[in-house]
């Protein structure tokens, strides 16, 4: 029996940073399914990644048969709430699997990822999260079986999820959340899960009970300072120094001065992130000083942009 099949669903343009995700999965020994209807021709594929031919109308048609409701699915990203119901929709894909899940595709996986996958199949565990406090939305694992198939429906709020359209956060702890309490436990998910019953509080109340073996530690990397280098060196992924299981690039990548490679990179075995982007083996030396002309050019393109603003509003008003 095989051990992981990641489900990832994507719809939509896809994103530079794309590439660098789907190099990464080459790093590791478990499969992924990748759900779309986007052109990956122009793309290098893994050997294990498997992709999923799907229109939005066939996946949500095949949600909405799978779970016996008429599902909600019309935009990309209301495909987040469904997350834990991909082993009950794409059980036709998952047989012979001991275990499925789901993530983002702003990651880049290490080799120790699959140290990590082995420790949670000889654990024999119904469910595994990178974070402590609730289910990872960006990389989760579900065991492939008649209780982890259908986890999702012990939540009191599943149906709803399901059949609106409006997008919820389901998979973590719903909307509203304060993140940094929540993740250095000044809060618990108890406290929100009184007014949203989202799927990590409907697992920790199985934990409690004592029905689901449930491992959650803080083991994903998300936040970098700085002055803080992801280094992507053959099949391993470090920050500064420190080997680590997966990076997700959730917060950098948004600034107004990150910068992703066009379609002319070719080094994806050896490569730097730093808060202000991507650099090759030969710029990684000059980071320090590149980020800072990145930085710049940001910060003029803004005043840029913000002076013409006003010129267009003076113009308009006729002042």
């Amino acid at each position: 029996m095989k051990r992981l099949m990641i489900v990832m669903p994507w719809y939509g343009r896809i994103p530079n940073y794309f590439k660098f995700y789907l190099d990464s999965v080459r790093n590791v020994s478990f499969d992924t399914l990748l759900v779309s209807d986007c052109d990956f021709s122009q793309i290098s594929i893994p050997a294990n990644v498997q992709i999923l031919k799907l229109t939005m109308e066939e996946f949500r048609d095949l949600a909405s048969r799978k779970l016996g409701v008429q599902a909600a699915l019309d935009k990309p990203y209301k495909a987040c709430d469904f997350r834990p119901m991909f082993g009950k929709i794409f059980e036709d894909w998952l047989v012979g699997y001991k275990y499925w899940g789901y993530g983002d595709t702003d990651l880049i996986y290490g080799h120790k990822l699959d140290d990590y996958v082995e420790m949670i199949v000889a654990g024999d565990y119904d469910v595994a999260s990178m974070h402590k406090q609730y289910l990872t939305g960006p990389f989760a694992m579900i065991k492939n079986d008649g209780k982890g198939k259908y986890l999702y429906e012990t939540s009191l709020v599943w149906r709803e999820v399901a059949t609106s359209a409006a997008h919820f956060q389901f998979e973590e702890c719903g909307k509203n959340v304060d993140w940094p309490s929540l993740e250095f436990g000044k809060v618990t998910i108890e406290e929100y899960g009184k007014t949203f019953d989202s799927f990590s509080n409907a697992l920790h109340r199985e934990e409690l009970k004592g029905t689901i073996r449930y491992f959650h530690e803080d083991l994903i990397t998300e936040h970098i300072s700085r002055n803080d280098t992801i280094f992507k060196k053959d099949n391993r992924v470090f920050l500064n120094k420190e080997e680590i299981y997966i990076f997700h690039n959730l917060f950098v990548k948004g600034h107004r001065y990150f910068r992703v490679p066009g379609d002319n990179w070719k080094d994806f075995k050896n490569y730097a992130i730093c808060s202000t982007g991507y650099y090759s083996p030969r710029a990684i030396p000059w980071r320090g000083i590149i980020g800072k002309y990145r930085i710049f050019r940001a910060v003029l393109e803004s005043l840029k942009v913000n002076g013409l603003s006003r010129v267009y509003t003076r113009l308009k008003l006729g002042r």
